[in-house]
């Protein structure tokens, strides 16, 4: 009994160990798009020594050629940066360090300050690319140490994409990312007022899937002047010059998601195309089904119960169905927008696929300009 006694007053005197996990993985590549590229390194040109003889003249200034603007780079352009990833936990902070070839100083982002839901896989269509991993809202240290001020402002960053080379690896890395972020625990904070059983907390768990079948009667005076253009042919039997030409653009709350192909009207028929959306960027509130504003119909229910105090994108669902018409450009094909169909899933049905015909609306006088056969369902 007395040695008993002494080895549990030794574990109590103990500290509690610390672990340092690590985590790396080398086979993985980061985007690097306009706003993701470092900044360039120029080249400093040293100016001449004055001559300490004054009685040479000085001499002639010669023309120099200015730099040509056909080398500049283009904005369009983008690429994929072999990294290596590496994950530490240190006493409870877990670190992501992304080391490239070419930068002496990784990019470091705190997984613990990021939350769950932001983490999330990307629809291939988006960059024509399998297994997309996406980082949204997170907080760097670089930011904070370039520029000198605090690093809370996490939201001013750009989203992180990181490609793997498989799916397994891809999944891997997703659950062990998430593991270490803040969960989507609700309610947050828990309404007191709210005649519900207390002590009760769930996760939401969200997936919307869109799906382009058809479209038709698309204005074409934005690409080829005056005239329009539909699913018909001329009236001498051939096909029509006026003819509308682009692309579509899926947004969700102002965050790209997904693209699609190339189409034409009138044309072929289009190609059918889904683009799925997992833990897709929306709050909905603290309950399912809700629009984050805290109006549920309950009674002595106030409107302001702390309900939109959770994550910070928990304030509107604005699907946006936006179209792209292609200009030709001296490097690269210029895409600009015409024209958006917006879809509000706040009040969606859930659970139900809903295919109907959805009226676009152009960007130049807020005129309805075509439409498209989409089926869209969202599951909560």
């Amino acid at each position: 009994m007395p040695e008993s006694g002494l080895e549990a007053q030794r574990a109590k005197l103990r500290p509690p160990p610390q672990y340092e996990r690590e985590f790396t993985c080398t086979e993985v590549e980061m985007f690097c798009g306009m706003g993701s590229r470092g900044a360039a390194f120029r080249k400093v040109r040293k100016e001449k020594r004055e001559s300490h003889n004054s009685r040479l003249e000085d001499p002639p200034h010669r023309l120099r050629e200015r730099p040509s603007w056909l080398a500049r780079p283009s904005g369009n352009l983008y690429s994929w940066k072999t990294v290596t990833c590496n994950l530490q936990d240190e006493r409870g902070q877990a670190t992501l360090r992304l080391y490239t070839e070419d930068q002496h100083n990784p990019i470091t982002i705190l997984i613990n300050t990021c939350f769950a839901p932001h983490l999330r896989i990307v629809d291939p269509s988006l960059f024509t690319r399998q297994h997309v991993l996406v980082i949204h809202n997170y907080t760097s240290t670089n930011a904070a140490s370039s520029s000198g001020a605090t690093s809370t402002s996490a939201t001013a960053n750009e989203p992180l994409y990181l490609a793997f080379r498989s799916r397994d690896t891809l999944n891997s890395w997703l659950v062990l990312l998430r593991s270490f972020a803040r969960p989507d625990i609700r309610p947050y904070p828990y309404p007191v007022e709210y005649a519900f059983p207390q002590h009760i907390s769930y996760r939401i768990w969200r997936q919307l899937q869109i799906t382009i079948f058809a479209g038709r009667k698309f204005a074409s005076k934005h690409i080829h002047g005056a005239g329009s253009s539909d699913e018909s042919i001329s009236r001498d039997g051939g096909m029509t010059s006026d003819r509308w030409e682009g692309a579509f653009e899926i947004a969700l709350n102002g965050q790209v998601v997904g693209r699609t192909g190339y189409k034409v009207l009138p044309g072929a028929a289009w190609l059918t195309e889904r683009i799925m959306v997992t833990d897709p960027p929306m709050g909905a509130g603290i309950w399912a089904g809700s629009d984050g504003t805290g109006s549920m119909d309950s009674p002595g229910t106030g409107s302001d119960v702390g309900w939109s105090q959770g994550p910070l994108d928990t304030a509107s669902a604005l699907l946006e169905i936006r179209g792209l018409r292609t200009k030709p450009a001296l490097f690269a094909p210029a895409t600009s927008q015409v024209g958006s169909i917006p879809i509000d899933l706040g009040p969606f049905r859930r659970g139900e696929a809903v295919k109907a015909w959805w009226p676009g609306f152009s960007v130049v006088g807020d005129e309805q300009d075509g439409e498209i056969l989409l089926e869209i369902k969202f599951d909560e």
